[in-house]
């Protein structure tokens, strides 16, 4: 993994600073998801004001930048969606959902530069139709 934030519920992350960051070769670069949380009993987790300043991620394997649910099995099924497959996209059957009740805002993305990524998808975020907020983003593509 890279720069990550997460799987947490009901916690709150803010104020964090990654900086100055060369990652090679990294599984996914930049990383913010949330687990499952109970939004019925305002349980759910926040990650706010958070800035990645001056990153170059070369090759990335994966996902260079995920915002959203985590990717990951909590069973011996390696395809279950607890909340987001790691099968997911590619095996059809595969779910993803997002953590409902979980808020990302004031995510800033400066600097942050992509080399020959494997995949051309950027941005994972919410399946429930709501963007986080993001302030002065600068990616590089490449």
């Amino acid at each position: 993994m890279g720069l990550t934030i997460g799987s947490i519920g009901s916690t709150k992350n803010n104020n964090i600073t990654f900086r100055d960051a060369y990652l090679p070769y990294t599984y996914k670069g930049i990383y913010l998801k949330f687990r499952e949380c109970d939004a019925s009993n305002e349980e759910c987790g926040t990650i706010s004001n958070v800035l990645f300043e001056n990153v170059r991620m070369d090759q990335p394997t994966q996902w260079p930048i995920w915002i959203g649910p985590a990717q990951q099995s909590d069973s011996r099924r390696l395809c279950a969606a607890h909340p987001c497959s790691l099968c997911w996209p590619y095996v059809p059957e595969a779910k993803c959902d997002a953590s409902e009740g979980s808020q990302y805002s004031n995510i800033v993305l400066r600097n942050v530069t992509v080399v020959k990524p494997f995949s051309i998808l950027l941005f994972i975020i919410s399946f429930l139709g709501f963007l986080p907020t993001f302030k002065g983003c600068n990616v590089i593509y490449s």
